[in-house]
């Protein structure tokens, strides 16, 4: 008479061990994923953050006025890290305005590169 078998066979252990090995993959990558995605949505915050900033020093700093088209470079260190701050001011043609651009990215990722356009009275 034969025994009703109690346990598992080594084809469903196996079975059992390559879809578990497959959720834990899709698991990681999915993870790392959403990882990458959040350092680039931060690293986006901070660069919108510092041009802004980067304009409202500009905008402190009177230079809004002035007719000439100028490019004004500066390097910031905010979040630990170094920000390039780009200020570009080009006339329009209505000759009662000014483009200004200011630009921020950092030094380790280009990729993270904000731009603010903004218009002021001259």
């Amino acid at each position: 008479m034969l025994r009703p078998s109690s346990g598992f066979t080594l084809i469903e252990v196996l079975i059992a061990l390559v879809v578990l090995a497959f959720v834990a993959t899709s698991a990681q990558l999915a993870i790392g994923q959403y990882i990458d995605q959040q350092n680039h949505f931060s690293t986006r915050y901070k660069g919108n953050w510092v041009a802004w900033n980067g304009a409202m020093a500009v905008y402190q700093q009177a230079h809004w006025g002035r007719g000439d088209s100028t490019v004004v470079v500066d390097k910031n260190n905010v979040f630990s890290e170094e920000w390039r701050i780009t200020t570009k001011r080009t006339d329009t043609l209505d000759n009662s305005l000014q483009r200004v651009e200011v630009i921020a990215e950092t030094n380790a990722d280009p990729s993270t590169q904000t731009s603010i356009v903004l218009f002021s009275v001259k």
